[in-house]
């Protein structure tokens, strides 16, 4: 988590993946990333 905001563009990257999940706090936390996710993140109806 050292990288901030690139530690999600990079681990997507090396799960070849927009989506995944991991633990920080021993809690569970999705991360999003990619263009279906600022349409989820920004659009009020959801």
């Amino acid at each position: 988590m050292r990288d901030g905001y690139l530690f999600i563009k990079k681990k997507a990257e090396q799960n070849q993946t927009d989506l995944f999940e991991t633990s920080l706090l021993d809690q569970n936390i999705v991360f999003m990333s990619g263009e279906e996710a600022v349409k989820i993140f920004y659009d009020p109806e959801v």
